[in-house]
């Protein structure tokens, strides 16, 4: 393994596109269904729509960001706040990470074990799933882009028929009717469906990496296009596992998607697993979202300690989530806390902290500028 992560990881914005997909429907295609109905009822449909309002919102705000970073994020804590501003910055964005990463490890392990690998050892997976980021989270981002554009059709195209094919099946009583639940239930959910998005944060450190000749309004359709493509997809998911199990269904387990594909009868029987599609979504979504996560890891320690040696960051992170993962709390009390920090801390602070360096940015730039005119004076 190399001791420094390679410098060329420039990506298109096609590129980006197709990893901000990835990244958010890995997650919140699992999760949508039993989050909106538990929240909402029925009224999930209305806040699945405004959650994702709310994320088309939130990336044009971390575009505005991004926008007028000169350098990438790290650096530009650094040269605007000094090394402890940097600091305090990296390690909000370290605990925010791990945290992710042993949610998101903990997701996976135990979903493929209750549903697809009943028989194997959750060690045995969870080992598995931990080769297969390190591999990746030491390559250069544009690997994993690359990686994304091979996976992106094979994976998205089948999974949106397997659940086209559901709709024939759904029973409306199960979704409507709608403006049941009070207002506030609907806002509130709407708040957790966009919080689900919140890997667009992500979109503050892959700016820079995006290549020099795509121009800024481009980026921002590439994204915006993203996010509506979740919201379909997220919508299609809901609809049809609702519609099928209902609502007293949707919210008997996190992971009522895979109970639907599991159920769900292809034409002609040609692929005798449905679930496995699945599967191999999760597959790929453990090269990007872990392999993601633990690389930004290592560049954000990097970042703020100075140290060259990238390979014992990496093995650092690794011994450490393993450690983490090992005996890890049960799936619905974590779901629960990652929940509850995602919505106070986690998601306030990827707004307040971008905003607080702009803004600092543009008080020194003030100032310095106002010094200058006063030399000349002088």
């Amino acid at each position: 393994m190399r001791n420094t992560f390679p410098n060329n990881s420039k990506i298109s914005t096609n590129q980006l596109k197709k990893i901000i997909v990835f990244d958010i429907l890995s997650i919140s295609m699992l999760v949508i269904p039993n989050l909106a109905v538990a929240g909402a009822g029925k009224d999930g449909l209305i806040a699945l729509c405004a959650g994702t309002v709310g994320a088309v919102l939130y990336a044009l705000l971390l575009l505005f960001f991004s926008d007028r970073l000169e350098t990438d994020y790290m650096s530009q804590c650094r040269r605007t706040l000094g090394r402890p501003g940097a600091l305090l910055f990296g390690l909000c964005y370290l605990v925010r990470y791990f945290f992710s990463s042993v949610f998101v490890l903990t997701l996976f392990t135990t979903i493929i074990h209750e549903t697809i690998l009943p028989n194997t050892n959750l060690k045995v997976i969870l080992l598995f799933l931990f080769l297969i980021s390190i591999h990746y989270g030491s390559r250069q981002f544009e690997v994993r882009a690359r990686l994304v554009e091979v996976l992106y059709f094979i994976i998205l195209i089948p999974l949106g028929l397997l659940f086209l094919l559901g709709i024939f099946n759904i029973n409306l009583v199960n979704l409507f009717p709608l403006m049941t639940a009070p207002p506030a239930a609907i806002t509130q959910t709407g708040y957790l469906v966009l919080l689900t998005y919140s890997a667009l944060e992500m979109l503050l450190f892959t700016a820079p990496s995006v290549t020099d000749q795509e121009s800024k309004e481009t980026k921002r359709n590439k994204v915006l296009q993203a996010i509506l493509l979740c919201g379909v997809f997220n919508l299609l998911i809901y609809v049809v596992v609702v519609g099928l199990l209902g609502t007293a269904g949707a919210t008997q387990n996190v992971w009522s998607t895979v109970c639907v594909m599991q159920t769900i009868e292809i034409p002609g029987g040609f692929v005798p697993r449905q679930d496995a599609i699945m599967l191999a979504l999760w597959m790929g979504s453990i090269f990007t979202i872990i392999s993601t996560l633990i690389f930004y890891l290592c560049f954000i320690t990097k970042a703020i300690t100075g140290c060259r040696q990238q390979r014992y960051i990496l093995w650092f992170y690794t011994i450490a989530l393993f450690v983490c993962t090992m005996k890890p709390l049960p799936l619905q009390m974590l779901y629960h806390y990652y929940g509850l920090y995602l919505a106070y801390i986690g998601f306030p602070l990827s707004i307040l902290l971008p905003l607080l360096l702009i803004l600092v940015a543009r008080i020194k730039t003030r100032e310095e500028m106002s010094h200058e005119k006063n030399q000349l004076k002088a």
